[in-house]
């Protein structure tokens, strides 16, 4: 059974906002193609000075696209590709608006029989808070 490391590296950034990313967290299981679609769950944890203070919560990146209400997402290795999705969070690429300190969930899924050889995947994605205070 071929198994794979998943990667995925997430970098934070920030507009003089109210509210920030204070902590990511990625669970992402090891893949197999022979079994069925496999899940991972991506937490950001965002935190407002205020309870009213809400933001926008943006992901962008190489290869991030919306596919309906889902964000598509590409993980790499070399030339190599290994595509998973964001249920529901298409919303990551225009803004996803939040109020207060909350911590966000996205279920990500693996779609089953990807052929790709075993090893490291990676993505280099930023996560980016815009205030929608005055």
């Amino acid at each position: 059974m071929r198994r794979l490391l998943i990667l995925m590296l997430l970098s934070c950034g920030g507009a003089r906002a109210t509210c920030a990313v204070q902590q990511t967290q990625l669970s992402l299981p090891e893949y197999s193609a022979l079994n069925a679609a496999a899940t991972g769950t991506l937490s950001v944890l965002v935190t407002c000075k205020g309870p009213r203070d809400s933001a926008l919560l943006l992901l962008s990146g190489p290869g991030v696209q919306a596919s309906g209400p889902h964000l598509n997402l590409q993980l790499r290795q070399g030339t190599r590709t290994l595509s998973l999705q964001a249920l529901n969070g298409a919303a990551l690429l225009s803004g996803l608006r939040f109020e207060g300190t909350q911590t966000l969930r996205f279920t990500l899924k693996f779609p089953a029989g990807q052929w790709v050889p075993v090893g490291p995947y990676s993505a280099a994605m930023t996560l980016t808070v815009h205030s929608t205070q005055p």
